[in-house]
């Protein structure tokens, strides 16, 4: 009879434990800042993940990511920042800027992680002060090139 009230015991405390979890990151999400940033007359609303915390969470565990919206993440310093697609659910286009928001690399079309051995890392080796995550698709859709500008 302990036995089993430990065991469901256990159960309940591991499942509010993954609920406290989730909803930390969803407060997080939700008490990000965000930005216009366009590029020619094509505009996105981003979230702005500019904490180490805000930058580990970006979207994983999203469901949807409406067209007009995005997530920046900024750096302190111009670096190589590397991604992958631990956790998305959101097949997205990577847009590496610089720190004059020159777009310096695009990565299309990445596909969320099936499985652990699946996330390999998205690294264009390139110097760069922001990364945009927009959905796949758009960034050709909109004619987004290397060398293209934002503004914010």
């Amino acid at each position: 009879m302990w036995k089993l009230f430990f065991g469901l015991l256990a159960v309940v405390i591991i499942l509010l434990g993954f609920w406290f979890i989730k909803s930390q990151g969803d407060w997080l999400n939700k008490k990000m800042e965000t930005i216009k940033i366009c590029f020619n007359e094509n505009c996105f609303v981003a979230q702005v993940a500019k904490t180490q915390a805000q930058r580990t969470r970006g979207l994983m565990f999203r469901e949807s990511l409406a067209q007009d919206k995005a997530m920046l993440f900024v750096f302190e310093a111009p670096g190589i920042h590397s991604f992958w697609m631990k956790n998305c659910k959101i097949p997205l286009d990577i847009i590496w800027l610089d720190e004059n928001y020159k777009v310096v690399a695009i990565r299309p079309n990445n596909q969320p992680c099936l499985a652990a051995g699946d996330c390999s890392s998205i690294n264009p080796n390139v110097l760069a002060s922001y990364v945009l995550e927009i959905n796949a698709g758009l960034a050709s859709q909109i004619g987004l090139v290397e060398g293209s500008y934002f503004t914010f």
